[in-house]
């Protein structure tokens, strides 16, 4: 089974993305712990997040890269939105309960029923949350700075977990800037989001879909 599967994809990876979270990090404990719950805390401060994001899919099989492109929604209250424009449009929903995507011809592939699927939608938010207890709970977290930067290394701590997700890697400064996702296989997903901003309310539209 495959997680970041569904999303998106189209080239190619270049060096110093692939080099961007190769850097050494020091595990979470008692003399970064305060840094650590600040950075997630930072992260929390923003309820609903809108912006733009390019993710580039790379098969280690195949030796290929494939880039998607599209539109984001995070609402702590309701989930996460991918709105992917290209190459092929369709919207991926992650919900508290369930994970949905749906394609323009109005076909849904509802994914609420898989426990590992549960568990990657939920760990996703808390991340965006800024929720340190949850994504501890289901990863152990290391840290470094570089720049002004912060960088985030979360490996999961359950085997199920792991036969899938092998770790996962976050850059951001006031709020996720980057972030990728590398897969037992050795495939790996690259997130770039551009264009954040931080609306104060959903509109009805988007607030129908999520409920949906």
């Amino acid at each position: 089974m495959r997680l970041v599967f569904l999303l998106l994809f189209v080239p190619i990876l270049s060096v110093a993305a692939q080099q961007e979270f190769n850097r050494q990090y020091m595990p979470l404990g008692p003399g970064n712990r305060s840094t650590i719950v600040e950075i997630f805390k930072t992260i929390g401060t923003h309820p609903i997040a809108k912006g733009t994001f390019t993710q580039t899919k790379k098969l280690t099989r195949l030796g290929r890269s494939f880039v998607s492109k599209g539109n984001f929604i995070f609402s702590a209250k309701d989930g996460l939105l991918w709105n992917i424009k290209t190459p092929f449009a369709s919207v991926l929903l992650m919900a508290n309960d369930r994970m949905v995507q749906r394609t323009p011809d109005g076909r849904e592939s509802v994914m609420g029923g898989n426990e590992v699927f549960k568990r990657f939608s939920h760990t996703i938010q808390a991340v965006f949350k800024g929720d340190t207890g949850l994504v501890e709970v289901e990863f152990v977290i290391s840290f470094t700075s570089v720049d002004g930067n912060w960088y985030l290394k979360l490996e999961p701590r359950d085997k199920s977990f792991r036969s899938i997700i092998a770790t996962m890697f976050i850059r951001g400064r006031q709020f996720i800037e980057s972030f990728r996702i590398v897969e037992s296989t050795g495939d790996s997903v690259d997130y770039v989001f551009s264009d954040t901003f931080f609306p104060e309310r959903l509109s009805l539209e988007e607030e129908k879909f999520f409920a949906q």
